[in-house]
């Protein structure tokens, strides 16, 4: 009964027409991984709109996805997911397990294969969390991290401030050929909250310090739009701005509700044929692989936990894990699990859907620990 439980999410097998969006078949690629931007932040969202104007100006040029979700809780979770389409885990990450990384599908090297020129660009240590390795194992040409900046750049705990990662991204992809796909990941607005900007929020609490650093990080990101929008790749580019996790600020959000793992995710460029757009459909980190690649045309079976959120007709659901449990949310829906405790913590809607949300964490740890 699990495994059908299981087997009909993905079921797709009807030829339903998806969403045509893009002007090229073979578009450049930038996604830019924000660090912790909540849903919470983007007024567009149902969050504070001063937090991130850019970002909400933005959401008016583009593709708003309303109902996304991060898989996990840590920036390493996340990258997994979002390259590999792969759900998170509670206790652990399979980006530490580089044996079982390496088994898994990734966008750099299905987009290798169709002539994208790949690189990787973070301020900070890749290092971390092994990164470096499940980098390496995706295949990009080129990693830009914190040691290819001048020393005096890394002023932030983390490294090399936003505003200065987002100048050297222009730099980069003015120079790269085409068509690219480039992933970037941003940092300034991880704890301690060290911004080299004057505070638009006034304050010295913690919530406040992630408000300011959200906002300088969302004026960096605007910069970057603005000039990019005057470059010669422009035209013939899809940027996907989305989160690499969720965040307890503001409003002090306990680890498991699904507020906490409320995302954004928006669709940019001169390669989109379409904008002012909301999709409702209901979708995860793990299924930007499947969207992707189903617009350009390049089989997607191999990202067995990934769907298409832009096809007209879908299975609408997100599933995240916490450190101790896990979620599943529906647009109808919503069931939070205690695994310590063994009981239903959260339900709206219909609880019976928890059935659903047990199938698919053991489809995952069945196949975890079978990689």
């Amino acid at each position: 009964m699990l495994n059908v439980d299981f087997n009909l999410l993905y079921n797709q097998t009807n030829k339903i027409d998806s969403l045509d969006i893009l002007k090229s078949q073979k578009p450049n690629i930038l996604i830019v991984i924000l660090e912790g931007f909540t849903a919470k932040i983007i007024g567009a969202l149902g969050g504070d709109s001063s937090i991130t104007p850019n970002f909400n100006n933005l959401v008016k040029e583009g593709i708003l996805f309303e109902n996304y979700y991060a898989s996990g809780d840590r920036t390493d979770k996340g990258l997994i997911s979002i390259l590999s389409g792969y759900p998170a885990q509670t206790k652990t990450s399979i980006i530490t397990y580089t044996g079982k990384s390496e088994k898994l599908p990734n966008l750099t090297l299905d987009l290798k294969k169709q002539g994208y020129h790949t690189s990787f660009l973070y301020g900070g240590d890749v290092n971390f969390a092994n990164m470096n390795s499940y980098l390496n194992i995706c295949g990009f040409s080129e990693v830009i991290k914190k040691s290819h900046f001048n020393i005096n750049q890394g002023t932030s705990k983390w490294g090399v401030h936003d505003h200065i990662t987002f100048d050297t991204l222009y730099n980069h992809l003015s120079r790269q050929n085409l068509p690219f796909f480039n992933t970037m990941l941003t940092l300034s607005s991880h704890e301690p909250f060290e911004v080299p900007m004057e505070s638009f929020f006034i304050g010295e609490d913690d919530e406040t310090k992630f408000l300011n650093s959200a906002y300088y990080t969302d004026f960096s990101l605007g910069n970057f739009i603005n000039k990019a929008k005057k470059s010669l790749w422009w035209e013939n580019t899809l940027v996907i701005l989305l989160a690499d996790h969720g965040n307890r600020h503001p409003g002090n959000s306990p680890n498991y509700p699904p507020e906490r793992f409320h995302i954004p995710m928006l669709w940019l460029g001169g390669a989109l044929n379409v904008k002012d757009t909301i999709v409702k459909s209901y979708g995860s980190q793990t299924d930007l692989p499947a969207t992707i690649l189903s617009r350009l045309n390049i089989n997607t079976e191999k990202y067995i936990y990934s769907k298409d959120i832009l096809r007209v007709k879908n299975n609408d659901f997100a599933y995240y894990v916490y450190n101790n449990g896990f979620g599943f949310v529906s647009d109808s829906n919503e069931v939070v699990y205690d695994l310590d405790g063994k009981q239903l913590i959260h339900v709206k809607g219909d609880s019976n859907k928890l059935s659903i949300g047990k199938s698919y964490m053991q489809m995952i740890y069945s196949d975890f620990n079978n990689l």
